[in-house]
C-alpha cells in the first residue's frame, strides 16, 4: 500500500465482510485517500468520535464472517507482487452511508469514509 501512496496512485481502501458460506457481502467499509486534504497547522488529526459512531451505527458482523482487502488504483497503475485484480461482491440490497472525512495530515493526505449495510 505504501508503494500505491507514494505514487498517488491509490483511490479508495475497500473493506468487504462477507458470509463464507454464501459468499454474500454483509458490510463494506470504502476509505477514500484524498492527496490535496488542507494541511492546517501542520498536525494529524483522526475523527474517532464519528468513525465510533459510524462502526455502531453499521453493526457487528457476524464472528464467522471472513474479511478482504481491495484496492482501487488509477488507470494503469502497475501490479505489485501479492495483489491480483478482482471483482467487488454485490452491494444489491445495501444502502451506502456517508461519514465525510475521517483522517487529514499535515503533509496534504486524508481519508473519507463510508459504510455499506444491509437496508
Amino acid at each position: 500500500i505504501a508503494t500505491y501512496l507514494r505514487t498517488k496512485a491509490l483511490l479508495t481502501v475497500h473493506l468487504e465482510v462477507y458470509n463464507p458460506n454464501t459468499d454474500k457481502l454483509v458490510l463494506r467499509w470504502d476509505f477514500d485517500v484524498v492527496y490535496d486534504a488542507y494541511d492546517g497547522d501542520g498536525s494529524m488529526w483522526v475523527d474517532t468520535d464519528d468513525l465510533y459512531y459510524a462502526i455502531r451505527k453499521a453493526g457487528q458482523a457476524p464472528s464467522q464472517c471472513k474479511y478482504r482487502v481491495i484496492l482501487t488504483t488509477r488507470h494503469g497503475t502497475p501490479d505489485i507482487d501479492g495483489w491480483s485484480s478482482c471483482d467487488f461482491r454485490s452491494t444489491n440490497g445495501m444502502s451506502c452511508h456517508s461519514i465525510g472525512t475521517m483522517a487529514n495530515a499535515s503533509n496534504g493526505l486524508g481519508a473519507r469514509a463510508a459504510y455499506w449495510r444491509q437496508q
